[in-house]
């Protein structure tokens, strides 16, 4: 449909509007275009420049994987606090003293949720 629709005869040629006053949407999008494509460009390279050395960020990718399952299991699963919908996730601790409708915790450095 959007080939029929936007055929090559409607397609924008900015050589045959110089000296048309340009307004800001023009401009904005020719900006944007701009960029996109300094973007694409780079990523572009980028690309192939892994692709060059695809040993090498193999390499470093497994490195990562390993890397990353090995601070999991040295943080473990106390890293985060439990969410359950009946109990929000409360991170606090009470100084003695204050008072609260939950029971109070032997110590103070204690956390309220156990």
């Amino acid at each position: 449909m959007a080939m029929y629709l936007l055929s090559a005869e409607d397609e924008y040629h900015a050589e045959d509007h110089v000296g048309e006053k340009q307004g800001f949407l023009r401009r904005f999008q020719q900006g944007f275009e701009r960029s996109f494509e300094r973007f694409r460009e780079g990523y572009q390279h980028a690309l192939e420049h892994v692709l060059e050395h695809s040993r090498l960020f193999a390499a470093g990718f497994l490195a990562f994987c390993v890397l990353s399952c090995t601070v999991a299991l040295v943080l473990g699963r106390d890293f985060f606090p439990a969410w359950t919908p009946a109990r929000s996730a409360c991170i606090c601790v009470r100084a003695p003293g204050f008072a609260s409708k939950r029971p109070r915790a032997s110590r103070s450095g204690q956390s309220d949720h156990s």
